[in-house]
């Protein structure tokens, strides 16, 4: 239920994004080229401001599964890839070593655990 519930934000959120971009980068409103996304904006919000509600209402998905010690491969690579396209790395570094720790790393996970450690090593961020 958590991973269908994030990936249709995900899915919404993307929607949001290239929203936002295709009305900054096109000259002219031609209706078939930007998707409406009208039904994803509240009264008071702009495109920006509903993508951000977006990103909390999955934080709050990933949070609630975390809560509920709801855990699985693909859950904890759908937030690692959400953490990293929002840019927290460290955050993601330490739901990988979390998933380690409970014994929950196959290959799979221990292999983004790796790059993504390698990635903050380039980056000169720190590991904890």
């Amino acid at each position: 239920m958590y991973l269908e519930c994030a990936r249709y934000l995900q899915l919404r959120i993307q929607r949001l994004v290239n929203s936002a971009t295709s009305n900054e980068d096109s000259d002219n409103n031609d209706e078939d080229q930007t998707q409406d996304v009208s039904h994803l904006i509240r009264d008071h919000e702009d495109v920006e401001s509903a993508a951000k509600r977006h990103i909390n209402l999955l934080k709050e998905i990933y949070s609630k599964a975390e809560a509920n010690d709801v855990h699985s491969t693909n859950l904890n690579l759908d937030q690692v890839d959400f953490l990293s396209s929002i840019n927290e790395m460290e955050e993601a570094y330490q739901l990988l070593a979390g998933a380690r720790k409970r014994g929950d790393c196959n290959s799979t996970l221990f292999i983004r655990w790796a790059n993504l450690s390698h990635d903050m090593t380039t980056n000169g961020l720190p590991q904890n």
